[in-house]
């Protein structure tokens, strides 16, 4: 049974999360952390402005722009459309979210990147933030949304609901809040309003034909953002919502672990948990990423001919082994199948966002090889502080080619650097807009502590693609 705290008196977790939100600034900051949150701020402007080329959004954006109100936030890549905040962080963070290349946590499960700078760049443009502003807000919006699934995971994921979502909410809040410069009883009432309105998240986006990719995390980072202009005015949330009998937690867990409550609620002296975040840099699920590195790493030495494979074993830990789906054209799908990812590396040594489409998923020569990947699921996998997975590819002749790695590029473990983050962006931007413009966006970011209005970033994002 969850804890019942005294009416009106908030839970020692939202309380100490109010009290860092509250407190953090840019000068407590490492230039490590300032550093990272750079890279996660290129790498959000690259997936979104690449999904504005791919379109996954249009219905969504042409319905917001038909709401209309008022004109105060860019929505990123679609001519200088200017709309009301919350609407603008609904559109950005849905197509940062779509393409399956957005950052992560491994020990939260869930994709921070989408949610919490969708938030910090509208939020940030409404109130004409400084980039330092920006930053310690993404900074506090990771930390918030992390810990939250840090406390969750992997329960409410078995459970059947989806991490980002449900944690994406408070995470939004929290950033909007720091950015809107609440003070804490309005932070932990943000937080408090916000958590009632994140329980939307079943993962429902994987279902054949289905167009709802990245809304969910957009409506989520929506709904804490109307949480935190609540809280601005005034407006109270129920003050145990988190932690309490029948609260946030226990809806979502089915019970509350108070040893996880408490390890929430302390330790924010150490180094934030953006610093543990992951980049990628295959368009896909993060499950089939080993997968695809241990395949690189045997077609690097030796000259794999895809026609004399006979066979290809994928040993797994058994979360990511569950991902053996058949595309059947759809490319939602294709993101989440191992086979299809692995014939793609054996077949061109790269697997890009452009193999996701509607008729890449139909290729021929891509299901004959996908057709001889087996995938077997290995429990003894300390998951999820090691991804291992071992890739042996069998020949005809009798030859064998295997790797084994326990975690893929882009992981603290193997971690990406601002030059990885560089390339990924312009591989991204590579025909989609100009090298004029693709450069400014780069410099303005690697230079955004020293940005007076974030305003500049926003507008350059929003033109056309």
């Amino acid at each position: 049974m969850g804890v019942i705290f005294e009416r009106g008196c908030m839970g020692p977790l939202t309380d100490s999360l109010a009290a860092y939100i509250n407190e953090l600034n840019y000068s407590s900051l490492s230039q490590r952390v300032v550093n990272k949150a750079k890279m996660c701020i290129l790498d959000f402007c690259g997936v979104a402005l690449a999904d504005c080329f791919l379109k996954s959004n249009e219905i969504l954006i042409k319905m917001i722009e038909e709401f209309g109100g008022k004109p105060e936030c860019t929505v990123i890549g679609h001519n200088g459309l200017k709309v009301p905040a919350h609407y603008a962080t609904l559109a950005n963070c849905a197509m940062a979210q779509t393409p399956e290349l957005d950052d992560g946590h491994r020990f939260s499960g869930l994709h921070p990147g989408p949610v919490v700078i969708g938030t910090a760049l509208a939020i940030g443009e409404q109130q004409q933030c400084s980039g330092k502003h920006l930053i310690a807000a993404t900074v506090a919006g990771y930390e918030v949304m992390i810990r939250m699934g840090m406390t969750t995971h992997p329960m409410q994921c078995l459970r059947g609901h989806h991490n980002t979502v449900t944690c994406g909410v408070l995470g939004a809040a929290a950033t909007a809040a720091k950015l809107l410069e609440l003070d804490r009883k309005a932070v932990m009432n943000a937080l408090a309003i916000a958590g009632p309105l994140g329980l939307l998240g079943p993962e429902g986006f994987l279902y054949i034909g289905s167009m709802l990719k990245g809304i969910p995390a957009g409506v989520a980072a929506h709904n804490g953002v109307i949480s935190a202009m609540l809280a601005a005015r005034g407006f109270t949330g129920p003050p145990e919502i988190l932690e309490g009998h029948k609260g946030y937690l226990q809806a979502l867990t089915g019970e509350v672990d108070q040893h996880l409550v408490a390890k929430a609620a302390e330790g924010y002296q150490r180094d934030p948990e953006i610093l543990r975040v992951y980049h990628k840099f295959y368009a896909s699920c993060r499950h089939t990423h080993p997968a695809i590195d241990a395949v690189l790493a045997i077609t690097e030495n030796n000259r794999i001919e895809t026609e004399k494979i006979d066979s290809v074993k994928v040993v797994t830990y058994p979360i990511a082994a569950e991902l053996v789906y058949n595309p059947k054209g759809y490319p939602l799908v294709a993101k989440f199948s191992i086979p299809y990812c692995v014939a793609l590396a054996l077949l061109q040594r790269r697997v890009g966002l452009m193999d996701f489409t509607n008729e890449r998923v139909k290729d021929l020569s891509i299901q004959e090889i996908s057709n001889k990947v087996h995938v077997i699921s290995d429990s003894t996998v300390d998951f999820p502080s090691k991804r291992t997975t071992t890739v042996e590819i069998k020949m005809k002749d009798g030859r064998k080619y295997s790797h084994t790695l326990d975690y893929p590029h882009g992981c603290p473990e193997w971690p990406a650097d601002w030059q990885d983050i560089v390339a990924k962006f312009n591989g991204l931007m590579d025909g989609i807009i100009d090298k004029r413009r693709s450069k400014k966006i780069e410099d303005i970011v690697s230079h955004i502590d020293r940005v007076k209005e974030v305003t500049e970033l926003a507008e350059t994002l929003g033109e056309s693609v």
